[in-house]
């Protein structure tokens, strides 16, 4: 995973302890690397760019990762479907999977650790006309994981769809070197 992402190998194994649980096959002394899945990746991939870039804690992230997760679930989207991989040739190419009917999520989310609001904006489809003006159809959807509404801080935008496909983008290139 870090030759993929270039992460240090103690920044992604912080963030899978702090995603998943234990690997019983890879514990910490055994001597065995822990192998990811292609969703397990994705979430710590974009769970790092929660802490990087947008200052959530690893608590945080992996609490966000989880709620958004699951949000994906219930509208019939696993997070391991995303991204959608073929062979053109001799390489590797990836395409965000169409058949769910959309091509962008944003995420607005705002809060604190167990306290966070999101709304989601599903973009459906985008034009830009001749002159350069950009007219989206979009449905919106929200959802909360919230115990204490005082603590809410204005929302932060992550682009879930830009963060997976960075990472098909530099797993594309791994399996293509």
């Amino acid at each position: 995973m870090n030759e993929i992402t270039g992460d240090s190998l103690p920044q992604i194994k912080r963030r899978a302890v702090a995603f998943f649980d234990p690997d019983p096959i890879a514990g910490q002394h055994s001597g065995v690397s822990r192998e990811y899945s292609f969703a397990q990746a994705l979430k710590i991939f974009a769970g790092g760019e929660l802490v990087t870039y947008y200052n959530y804690t690893l608590v945080e992230a992996a609490q966000i990762i989880n709620d958004i997760e699951t949000w994906m679930e219930t509208q019939g989207w696993p997070i391991g479907q995303f991204i959608c991989f073929h062979k053109k040739g001799q390489k590797t190419k990836f395409d965000i999977n169409k058949s769910w009917g959309w091509i962008e999520l944003l995420f607005y989310i705002r809060g604190v650790e167990g306290n966070f609001q999101y709304k989601v904006r599903e973009i459906l489809k985008r034009q830009t006309d001749n002159k350069g003006v950009v007219t989206e159809k979009y449905r919106e959807h929200a959802f909360e994981n919230i115990q204490d509404k005082r603590v809410l801080t204005p929302f932060k935008l992550f682009h879930l769809t830009v963060s997976f496909e960075e990472f098909a983008r530099l797993y594309c290139a791994y399996l293509n070197r």
